[in-house]
C-alpha cells in the first residue's frame, strides 16, 4: 500500500524517525495503529498505559500541546 502524504508531514515524520533512531515504514505503522484502534473500549490496561507513555514521550507533540494549552488558559468562556 502506498500512502501519500502533505511534504510537511513527511519531514515531520522523517525527522522524528532520524531523532527516535526508528525505521520510518515502523514508525509510520506504530502512528497509525495507534490512531485505527477499531474499539478503543477493548484495550488492555497495558495497552492504554503504553500507549500514554508513547504520546508523553513525543517532545515535539507535548511541546505543541503546551503552546496550546498556554495560548488560550485564562480565555473566558461566552
Amino acid at each position: 500500500m502506498t500512502i501519500t502524504l502533505k511534504p510537511e508531514t513527511e519531514a515531520r515524520l522523517r525527522n522524528r524517525a532520524q531523532r527516535d533512531g526508528s525505521d520510518l515504514n515502523e514508525l509510520a505503522d506504530a502512528l497509525l495503529s495507534n490512531v485505527l484502534v477499531d474499539d478503543p473500549a477493548s484495550m488492555t490496561k497495558e495497552e492504554i498505559e503504553a500507549s500514554y507513555r508513547e504520546m508523553a514521550a513525543d517532545e515535539e507533540r507535548e511541546a505543541e500541546a503546551l503552546e496550546w494549552i498556554e495560548g488560550t488558559l485564562g480565555t473566558s468562556r461566552k
